[in-house]
């Protein structure tokens, strides 16, 4: 089974069409919960594809800050003149005046008009927002300032012009063609894909309360994988039980965490298992350790 484009149904800052696209795992413009940017490449081994170029790459995503920036991906001049003006702010603002840029930022209000100051403004209000908040940013309080970043070797400050450097990055890649839908449910099942998806966790950003449960989920992939794609489901448990005969699940979660089984970074930080449910055998198992 091959794949010729690449959906990603639960968008979203789509952290497997970063790694793709850019050639190597790329941090978003900021962090939402269960971002898969430390699990892409044990994802694109799981499906035998490392170095795929997909022909095509549509997303599926219901929240107005990741629509805006999933449509600046591809289109390199917005997201440059949006890297220039985060420098511009950072360097007015300087190291003390972080928490003033980002508040004066935030109550200019919810993500408006697609621009270069708009997608700029709404990524700099998000890399400096506590990720649970997602699109409460542009309403609350001061509780959601988040003054660092976490990263592998702990948290650490962020430079005042965050985060134009992963948006350059991102401005970087050779993007194939490109479309954005809100709900995944949208699109009509196409054969040689791969169909990713991440779906949100139950009472957290995304999808409204009651939708997109986790039988949709798995209606989703019996469609898509009828219809001759490549699914992979990532979700705390397995689901190939669910999904019946000709599904395998593989937990990813050990080969990418701190020693003692705590996942490295993300909402899934402290948990040990990420599952990945597919509909073909992986091409690569992780290795697990003996003793």
């Amino acid at each position: 089974m091959s794949a010729t484009m690449l959906v990603e149904g639960c968008a979203g800052l789509a952290s497997l069409s970063l790694a793709v696209v850019c050639g190597r795992p790329t941090p978003a413009p900021w962090s939402r919960p269960g971002s898969k940017t430390g699990y892409a490449q044990a994802l694109l081994r799981l499906a035998g594809l490392s170095r795929w170029r997909p022909s095509e790459v549509w997303w599926a995503e219901p929240t107005d800050d990741c629509r805006l920036m999933l449509r600046a991906y591809p289109d390199a001049d917005t997201l440059r003149a949006a890297a220039a003006l985060c420098r511009e702010w950072g360097t007015a603002a300087g190291e003390e005046g972080q928490r003033e840029l980002w508040a004066r930022l935030k109550a200019e209000g919810p993500p408006g008009e697609y621009s270069a100051r708009e997608v700029a403004r709404v990524a700099a209000v998000q890399a400096r927002t506590v990720s649970q908040a997602g699109l409460r940013a542009f309403g609350g309080g001061d509780g959601d300032w988040k003054p660092n970043v976490h990263g592998c070797n702990g948290y650490q400050a962020y430079p005042p012009n965050h985060p134009r450097r992963h948006i350059e990055t991102i401005a970087a890649g050779r993007w194939p063609g490109t479309r954005l839908y809100r709900d995944v449910r949208e699109i009509e099942p196409v054969a040689d894909a791969l169909l990713y998806l991440d779906p949100p966790y139950s009472g957290t950003i995304g999808y409204g309360e009651g939708d997109l449960q986790r039988a949709d989920v798995l209606d989703l992939c019996q469609q898509w994988s009828a219809a001759g794609s490549l699914v992979m489901l990532s979700e705390a448990v397995p689901l190939a039980d669910d999904l019946g005969a000709g599904w395998w699940a593989v937990d990813i979660g050990s080969a990418y965490a701190h020693p003692g089984g705590r996942a490295r970074s993300g909402a899934n930080r402290g948990c040990v298992s990420e599952w990945v449910t597919m509909n073909r055998p992986p091409a690569w198992r992780p290795a697990v350790q003996g003793g």
